[in-house]
C-alpha cells in the first residue's frame, strides 16, 4: 500500500491509515462541504457519500454471548436478541443501491453476527443488490466452524474476522493465546501458521477458505482497547489532541436505526443519545452523512488540538503526521470564512 501512487486507487477504497494521506490532497471545495454549515443539494450528498465513504458499520441484531471486561457488554445487558427493522434496513439498501455502492459493508458493532439467525439472508441480498461491495463481519469464533463458512461463502461474504476473547477469569498471556489458537484451527480442520506476533499485545494468523478471507487474531484489549466513548474509564486517556478519521471515511448504523459519529458509541446507553446525527429510515444515509451535527464533528476532529467530549479521552489510533498540521488549519480557517 506506500508504494501505491494516488492513481491506483479511489479514496473509497483506502485503510485508515492511510486516508488521511489521500484525503488532504482533495479538492478544497469538497473537503469544505464535509465540515461546513451549509446547505448543498442531494445530488452533491450523494456524490461525497459514494466517493468518500469506505465503510458502513450495521448492527442488524443485538445478542453477544459474550460479556469481555473491555466491552460494554460487560456492564451492559444484551443477552435478549433484538433485530434491525426491517423499515430501517430496507432504506438502508435503498440508498445504497441508489448510489451503486462499492465499497465495504461491515455487519457487526456490539453484537455476534453469527447469532444472527437472518444474517446469511442479508449477506445475499447485499450482495445480490450491491455486487461490487466487500462484505464482511467481526466474530467471536464461538459459533464458527467449517459449515458456517461454507454457508458464508455460499451467501457471498468477503471475509470474516476472528477475534479469541480472553476469557473474563484469564489475563492475557502469549502461550495461553497460542493454545487458544490451536483449539479453534482444530475445531475448523485447518492447518495454523501464525503470521504476526507482538508479545503481550497480539497474535495473528489467517487463510483463505474458497476465496473469503479469514483473519484470526488475539488482541490485548484489557491493556491496549479502546474506552467506548468512556464507558471502560480504565482505558480512557486524557486531552487526545490527534485527529480522527474515522467520522469522515465510516458511518454507523446502531440496530434501533440511529447512526452514531463512529463505532466507539455503544448505543444501549441512554446518555449516548445526545451523541446520535439522525435515523436511517427517517433521514436516509447521505442526509446523514453531509448532516450539520456530523459536519461540525468532523471539524473538531481535522486539525491537531483539544477534542470535544468524549473524543477527548478516546485512544483510537490516528496516523495523523504534525507535517499536516499547516494545511488542515488552514482548512478550518476556510471553513470559518464559510460560515
Amino acid at each position: 500500500m506506500k508504494n501505491l501512487k494516488l492513481f491506483e486507487l479511489p479514496i473509497n477504497k483506502i485503510p485508515g491509515d492511510y486516508y488521511w494521506d489521500y484525503f488532504l490532497k482533495e479538492p478544497e471545495l469538497e473537503i469544505m462541504d464535509l465540515i461546513s454549515d451549509y446547505s448543498i443539494s442531494i445530488d452533491r450528498k450523494k456524490y461525497l457519500f459514494k466517493k468518500y465513504v469506505c465503510i458502513i458499520n450495521i448492527e442488524t441484531s443485538t445478542y453477544c454471548n459474550r460479556m469481555c471486561t473491555y466491552c460494554p457488554n460487560s456492564i451492559y445487558d444484551r443477552s435478549k436478541q433484538k433485530y434491525i427493522s426491517s423499515q430501517s434496513w430496507n432504506r438502508l439498501l435503498s440508498d445504497l443501491i441508489d448510489i451503486k455502492y462499492c465499497s465495504t459493508i461491515s455487519l457487526n458493532q456490539y453484537n455476534e453476527p453469527l447469532a444472527d439467525k437472518y444474517l446469511f439472508d442479508k449477506i445475499s441480498q447485499l450482495k445480490n443488490e450491491l455486487p461490487n461491495s466487500f462484505i464482511k463481519f467481526n466474530s467471536n469464533g464461538d459459533f464458527i466452524n467449517s459449515e458456517i463458512l461454507d454457508r458464508l461463502v455460499e451467501s457471498g461474504n468477503n471475509a470474516i474476522f476472528i477475534t479469541l476473547h480472553t476469557n473474563n477469569w484469564e489475563i492475557y498471556k502469549d502461550d495461553l493465546k497460542k493454545k487458544q489458537f490451536e483449539t479453534f484451527y482444530k475445531k475448523i480442520g485447518k492447518d495454523l501458521n501464525f503470521e504476526t506476533i507482538i508479545p503481550n499485545t497480539m497474535i495473528q494468523s489467517e487463510f483463505y477458505h474458497k476465496g473469503m478471507r479469514v483473519l484470526v487474531m488475539a488482541n490485548n484489549w484489557s491493556k491496549y482497547g479502546n474506552n467506548r466513548s468512556g464507558i471502560i474509564s480504565e482505558l480512557s486517556i486524557q486531552n487526545r489532541i490527534n485527529p480522527c478519521v474515522r467520522p469522515f471515511r465510516e458511518l454507523t448504523v446502531a440496530h434501533d436505526g440511529f447512526v452514531y459519529p463512529c463505532c466507539q458509541f455503544f448505543p444501549d446507553i441512554k446518555g449516548n443519545n445526545k451523541f446520535r446525527v439522525g435515523n436511517v429510515e427517517n433521514d436516509g444515509l447521505f442526509n446523514i452523512y453531509l448532516s450539520s451535527e456530523l459536519n461540525s464533528i468532523r471539524k473538531n476532529l481535522l486539525p491537531f488540538g483539544l477534542k470535544m467530549s468524549p473524543c477527548n479521552t478516546c485512544r483510537d489510533n490516528d496516523k495523523s503526521t504534525l507535517e499536516s498540521t499547516f494545511m488542515r488549519n488552514n482548512l478550518i480557517k476556510m471553513s470559518d470564512k464559510d460560515e
